[in-house]
């Protein structure tokens, strides 16, 4: 299926981004009963495509898609030494017992550990964190005043799929504040498949156990030396809804 048969709507914001609006998406999150947008940039295009525009701009709590971020200052700052540095998770007790381990950052990513990555902010320090999610332009770049708070799961950060985007699009061409060692450490912790023809890079986060909960898969697909960040957000109403966040998202970019 040719990209621009489905693209019904074309506008312009303020920066000249064009921005394709496509509800031939809502194939794929109505039949798994689920509310949510999605958005992917063509860096080829110079293009967004949205499905789902208001909820697309909408900020939630970036829950565990804040790792991206969190891990990236935290090797650019050198508070992480490296990837196989085994990190303290700090003796909380924590929703799931596989939280409360020490872990280096490759197993942190991969277990998603609330409770190591809590240690690592506190290691960044606030006012760090208050600069770099300024100079990444992260959302409304506002972690509030304690990180006991999880601010990143709680309140009062937020961000939107199409800020997501945004940040993944200068991470992925460079315009992040971070070097080019840096960028491909993410990369490396960012994983998620790789086959002949394209790589995914990816996080997911889901926000909860409190109503409303939302879940996120966030990331980008490589094809050759081409970068396509995206972004997905749904509501998530019961456990079972958790992976349909990856099977909508890559039903989403396989019809894009």
């Amino acid at each position: 299926m040719n990209r621009l048969s489905f693209l019904l709507t074309v506008f312009f914001l303020s920066n000249s981004l064009s921005i394709a609006e496509t509800p031939n998406l809502r194939q794929h999150f109505a039949p798994a009963g689920l509310s949510g947008t999605f958005v992917s940039y063509d860096p080829q295009l110079d293009q967004s495509i949205v499905y789902n525009p208001d909820r697309a701009k909408k900020r939630y709590q970036p829950a565990s898609t804040f790792k991206v971020a969190n891990a990236l200052i935290a090797l650019e700052s050198g508070v992480v030494a490296n990837l196989e540095e085994v990190i303290p998770y700090g003796g909380t007790k924590e929703y799931f017992k596989r939280w409360e381990k020490d872990m280096h950052l490759r197993d942190a990513m991969k277990h998603s550990n609330v409770a190591v990555f809590h240690q690592v902010a506190r290691r960044i320090g606030l006012d760090t964190l208050k600069q770099k999610l300024t100079a990444f332009e992260y959302g409304n770049q506002d972690p509030g005043e304690s990180i006991e708070n999880r601010f990143w799961l709680k309140g009062p950060l937020k961000i939107s799929a199409m800020e997501q985007v945004a940040f993944l699009r200068r991470l992925t061409t460079g315009k992040l504040p971070v070097s080019p060692t840096t960028v491909d450490l993410g990369r490396t912790l960012l994983l998620h498949e790789m086959k002949e023809t394209y790589a995914i890079y990816a996080k997911t986060g889901w926000v909860g156990p409190e109503a409303p909960q939302i879940g996120w898969w966030i990331g980008w697909v490589t094809r050759g030396d081409v970068a396509y960040p995206f972004a997905l957000n749904i509501d998530i109403k019961e456990a079972a809804d958790a992976p349909k966040r990856l099977m909508v998202g890559k039903a989403c970019l396989r019809e894009i």
